[in-house]
């Protein structure tokens, strides 16, 4: 697996980065945005045209995820209650 973040850490560092990646967004909505944009680096503004279609994927992944453990949460108390 590839990536900047330890297994350990990795939710809390990108919970940490995606809030700075907000702040910088609304940031250039209220400064110009073209300015923003138009500052980056070609290797920046690739990354940013990236980060929609990983939103979306990252969406996906964290609602199937959490209904996975929902389901298996349920499983588990189905099962506790029928050996009661």
């Amino acid at each position: 697996m590839r990536g900047p973040n330890m297994s350990y850490c990795a939710f809390e560092n990108t919970t940490l980065a995606m809030e700075q990646l907000i702040d910088m967004m609304q940031a250039a909505r209220d400064e110009g945005v073209s300015e923003f944009v138009l500052g980056m680096s070609r290797h920046e503004a690739e990354a940013f045209r990236n980060m929609y279609e990983m939103c979306e994927r990252l969406q996906h992944e964290l609602v199937a995820t959490q209904e996975q453990i929902d389901d298996e949460a349920r499983a588990e108390a189905d099962e506790e209650e029928f050996e009661d």
